[in-house]
């Protein structure tokens, strides 16, 4: 081709239209990653009560941190054997008392001198139609009770940052959706004439 003609043809243009991407192996890319399941609800509170008791005797008192801990759902009813009503579940939760009376801090209370205790009493009871709900027991053959067996739990003879556990199992939560369902836990008993700070009920749902 001569020099006139080569400046009348212009030069052969090459044209790439990306029509997609793939990754070099032909895999798809991958999914986005799923928002991680929520934790299981948990909570604490502390009780600090002084009360007369029922003969009406001395001010007694009682001073600790409960905390109270949901964990995974199981299939089976755990150590109590429960069975889980259709679509529901059976969830273990964790109950912990800590002794949080500072041995240097047991003083008078109002001119009044206190009397301090271990801890004896303590209700759970399930909410949000969950239920029922059993405790395993602390002392070797004996069954699950409906409530913690906080005088097995907890000694006579307990020391100042000393924990007590206790294992409990809710049934009856709700497999798909079990918001609002859990437990709550009473600290004083009706006959208590209480003195001091009375404690709040705690509520523990999911």
């Amino acid at each position: 081709m001569n020099d006139a003609l080569s400046r009348l043809v212009p030069p052969l243009a090459v044209v790439l239209i990306a029509t997609g991407c793939a990754s070099p192996s032909g895999d798809p890319s991958p999914a986005p990653e799923q928002d991680p399941a929520p934790a299981p609800p948990s909570a604490s509170t502390q009780v600090h009560v002084l009360y007369n008791g029922v003969s009406n005797d001395r001010l007694r008192g009682v001073d600790y941190e409960v905390t109270v801990e949901f964990g995974s759902s199981i299939s089976d009813g755990g150590e109590c054997d429960l069975a889980s009503p259709e679509n529901t579940v059976t969830v273990p939760l964790t109950l912990t008392l800590v002794n949080t009376l500072d041995p240097e801090d047991q003083g008078e209370s109002k001119g009044e001198s206190v009397s301090w205790s271990a801890p004896r009493t303590l209700a759970v009871e399930p909410v949000g139609a969950a239920g029922p709900l059993r405790w395993a027991p602390h002392r070797p053959g004996h069954p699950c009770t409906d409530q913690p067996d906080v005088e097995s739990a907890v000694s006579a003879a307990w020391q100042y940052r000393e924990q007590a556990v206790m294992t409990g199992y809710l049934t009856g939560v709700p497999e798909q959706d079990p918001t609002g369902t859990g437990v709550q836990l009473e600290f004083t008993r009706e006959l208590w004439q209480i003195q001091d700070e009375e404690p709040t009920p705690l509520t523990v749902v999911y």
